[in-house]
């Protein structure tokens, strides 16, 4: 009782010196539920505890199901209590004691979370298995030398250094294992969501092979099924259930300048975000009931645009504006200049919408600069209107964002024979043309701004066929990583301390 009265307290200290956040504050939850079983020194009381922890949880956040965190700690713990001991024992006549338990922990835990990795990411680590042996015995010496550092830097601010230090080598150290496993050819393979079921069936299949689940096995002394199994097990299901029919809430606001390519199908809408709150679209897909850039807009927390821009008439491009304007409080619509012939009849209505609702319409050409909390955007083209029945493309509003460390190109649909005369020096970000389309002088352009990562929106299986392999070829030439809506679903590029930080939503 002594030991588990200390392990609370410490684990108490961990929480609060990671400031309490939501997934440190389940990891306690689940601690500290597994500490009360311990005290009742019955290994069933475990499965209890987590049920019921499990529905008193989501009866407070009901919302929380539908986080991944919250599902991959709940199917790790539940694969170690499940997975993990005949995992260790089946692996210990294969291997010294010691590490078949570290590898049952690691497999038990992999298998566990396999599902909800596939459902949301729709990626599995191979190498993971092999490369959490390595993790599960170097996580906790990192973290008591950390706690430690913070203790002792209280007292005596050259201890808590050198412990600090300590603790950020052993870091510094799984950060690499973790790189180079990544780095393995075949490291993680691309799987389809619908796979994730599955995926079930492979977690629960070593139980037979380990000898938990023996077919065709006796049934001499089954006992009675007991109430509280059943009944902390149908409360679960319960809240489960209940908390499924609750809408998934928002993600939180960025911290920093955040540049978010919208996954709306086959068009543009490029999402600007600023961490005081201010927002602004530039461009906003195809047409739909509703557009589906509403719903990427509500997806990423958004309630209000400072800015909507529209680049060009394409309707891939402004087709969804009309929606945006019925649903959110818009501050001004801004556009380049008229051309000679004037808008297509998509665009027209668009501005037509914004003037009879009361948004201001602006337009800008190249030099107009703009501010949009800690983004700061120039213009670059057009420079003025486009000629009569001349392509549209070309004549794209093509801005440059910088903020917070990160320069990014918003091109439009304006290809590289637009581009060449604009943009010369070097850029973090490139929004790719067109969608991916090809573009003979994509090489040269790359070679002038040498972008890191480039950001491509386009359709899941258009009839375009963007991105094309030959666009595809010239970015990996030219070293930026690229990364797909397609593929990939909405995309954020955040800068943080020098690095750019790249994230999918599948």
């Amino acid at each position: 009782r002594a030991a588990v009265a200390g392990a609370g307290a410490l684990m108490l200290a961990y929480v609060l010196a990671c400031d309490g956040g939501a997934s440190v504050a389940r990891a306690g939850i689940v601690g500290g539920l597994g500490l009360l079983a311990e005290v009742r020194s019955s290994p069933r009381e475990r499965w209890y505890l987590m049920l019921v922890g499990l529905s008193v949880l989501l009866a407070h956040q009901p919302r929380a199901i539908h986080d991944p965190g919250l599902q991959l700690s709940f199917a790790a713990v539940t694969g170690l209590f499940l997975l993990a001991p005949p995992a260790s024992a089946w692996l210990s006549g294969w291997m010294p004691a010691r590490i078949a338990d570290l590898a049952g922990l690691a497999a038990a835990a992999s298998l566990a979370t396999a599902p909800v990795v596939v459902w949301h990411f729709g990626r599995l680590s191979i190498a993971g298995l092999a490369l959490n042996v390595v993790a599960v015995p170097l996580a906790a010496p990192i973290v008591i030398l950390a706690l430690a550092g913070l203790a002792a830097g209280a007292v005596l601010p050259a201890a808590g250094v050198v412990l600090a230090w300590a603790a950020g080598l052993g870091a510094w150290a799984l950060l690499l294992a973790a790189r180079g496993a990544a780095a393995i050819p075949g490291a993680a393979v691309d799987l389809p969501p619908a796979s994730a079921p599955a995926f079930i069936g492979l977690a629960l299949a070593p139980l037979a092979l380990w000898g938990v689940i023996r077919p065709g096995g006796s049934t001499e002394g089954v006992r009675a099924i007991p109430w509280r199994p059943v009944a902390a097990l149908a409360l679960a299901v319960a809240a489960c259930a209940w908390a499924l029919s609750r809408p998934a809430p928002p993600p939180p606001w960025p911290a920093t300048a955040a540049l978010t390519v919208l996954d709306i199908g086959q068009g543009d809408a490029i999402l600007l975000r600023s961490p005081e709150g201010a927002a602004a679209v530039f461009d906003t897909g195809p047409p739909g009931e509703p557009a589906p850039v509403v719903a990427a807009l509500r997806r990423a927390g958004v309630s209000r645009l400072d800015l909507l821009v529209l680049t060009h008439d394409s309707l891939d491009h402004v087709g969804g504006a009309l929606d945006i304007l019925e649903r959110f409080p818009v501050g001004a619509v801004l556009a380049p200049p008229d051309p000679v012939d004037g808008w297509l009849p998509a665009a027209r209505a668009v501005v037509a919408g914004a003037r009879a609702r009361g948004v201001p319409v602006g337009r800008v050409r190249a030099g107009s600069r703009l501010r949009l909390g800690r983004w700061s955007l120039q213009v670059l083209s057009p420079s003025g209107p486009r000629p009569a029945g001349a392509d549209p493309n070309p004549y794209s509003l093509v801005a440059l964002a910088r903020g917070d460390g990160l320069t990014a190109l918003l091109t439009a649909d304006a290809e590289s024979d637009a581009l060449a005369r604009l943009v010369t020096g070097r850029i973090d970000v490139l929004k790719v043309s067109h969608h991916g389309s090809e573009d003979p002088g994509l090489p040269a352009q790359l070679q002038r701004m040498r972008p890191r990562v480039a950001l491509v929106s386009a359709g899941e299986d258009n009839s375009f066929r963007h991105p094309r392999p030959e666009t595809l070829a010239a970015l990996a030439a030219g070293g930026a990583a690229t990364w797909r809506t397609d593929r990939s679903g909405d995309l954020t590029v955040t800068a943080w301390r020098g690095e750019l930080v790249v994230t999918g939503t599948r």
